[in-house]
């Protein structure tokens, strides 16, 4: 199998590490979220080699958790809570159906629920078995599981990570744990040379003012702030589409309408009843002036790895921007030639 496919790959395995459902599956003869893990694989990635997720979901579990004080487990099928976690307010969650708590056989329904939801998507990406796209896929499941669920009901928008600290998503830990799928092995000092060990990436383009200050009316400024977001935007696309838009860490690019621009062509040959949950799309200014990425060093040796370095990774992203600005000047310029030959 290429490199490229183990990636993604191993991506998709640390995304479904755990299950979305995972909270409903906490609790004594449940039959656990790690065994609902190894049946949603068994049932729709039979072919795909098992892979330790240990240090990827170690790091990202460090990065979740505050050091607090627990309270002890909250048990969510029937204590539904998201609390805040600097402060003991918290809200209550109704779940489906308005029912107080969840039956076995409720949770069996949910665990049947998700593994049909994995496995459909699966077949609508993939016609042939042995034409796989993993990167789709991968992007597909980052996209839309959690849109297909909530079909439903909304509550699989807020089943938390943790039963002990429920203040985040299971969606946000699984995708900082796909995102961090990349790193195999233990972070110590002499491990900081290494091309699988993690690094921030920060892009900041020139602060706006200068550029929006030349506005004169409200179209300008309209107009300078899409430019300088679709700018952003490009230097990003070129990350989401080498490593996956999960390493985006800021902003998210979930559900995010500029990035639901990009799915609908990347992602044009899915089926139309997945498309329909991608939001409006638009052009407007809906990202900031900059962002920041979670990346494995890399490095330009592939005797090192299969990994691009930092540097030549922040090369393709100016080289982006110049590219797109070079689209803008060049209608510009076209524009010009056009109404001078008719004036003319």
């Amino acid at each position: 199998m290429k490199q490229d496919a183990i990636y993604w790959q191993n991506k998709i395995i640390h995304f479904l590490h755990d299950p979305p459902g995972k909270p409903f599956f906490f609790f004594p003869r449940s039959g656990g979220h790690k065994k609902l893990a190894k049946k949603l694989f068994d049932d729709a990635f039979k072919h795909f080699k098992n892979a330790s997720y240990l240090y990827a979901d170690c790091l990202t579990s460090g990065v979740d958790r505050p050091v607090l004080k627990l309270r002890g487990t909250i048990y969510y099928h029937n204590n539904q809570l998201i609390t805040h976690p600097l402060s003991s307010s918290h809200i209550k969650i109704s779940l489906p159906d308005d029912l107080e708590k969840r039956t076995i056989d409720d949770i069996k329904e949910l665990e049947s629920l998700q593994i049909t939801s994995v496995e459909n998507l699966r077949k609508a990406i993939f016609q042939d078995d042995d034409q796989e796209d993993y990167k789709t896929l991968f992007i597909s499941l980052w996209r839309f599981l959690r849109e297909t669920l909530a079909q439903d009901s909304t509550i699989w928008h807020y089943i938390p990570a943790d039963t002990r600290i429920p203040d985040h998503s299971i969606w946000d830990h699984c995708r900082l744990t796909s995102a961090l799928s990349f790193v195999k092995k233990g972070l110590n000092k002499t491990y900081s040379d290494d091309p699988e060990h993690p690094w921030l990436f920060s892009f900041v383009l020139k602060s706006p003012h200068s550029f929006l200050v030349e506005a004169r009316k409200s179209q300008d400024l309209w107009i300078g702030s899409m430019i300088i977001a679709d700018l952003t935007f490009a230097a990003m696309q070129k990350i989401a589409e080498y490593y996956g838009p999960d390493v985006i860490i800021y902003p998210d690019l979930m559900g995010n309408p500029r990035a639901d621009l990009w799915l609908q062509d990347y992602l044009q040959n899915i089926p139309e009843n997945y498309k329909k949950f991608l939001y409006e799309c638009t052009r407007a200014a809906v990202v900031p002036h900059t962002f920041v990425a979670i990346l494995p060093r890399g490095h330009d040796n592939k005797d090192r790895g299969s990994y691009r370095s930092i540097k030549s990774i922040g090369d393709k992203v100016v080289q982006a921007v110049h590219e797109r600005w070079r689209c803008y000047t060049s209608l510009v310029e076209e524009w010009m030639r056009q109404t001078a030959d008719i004036n003319n």
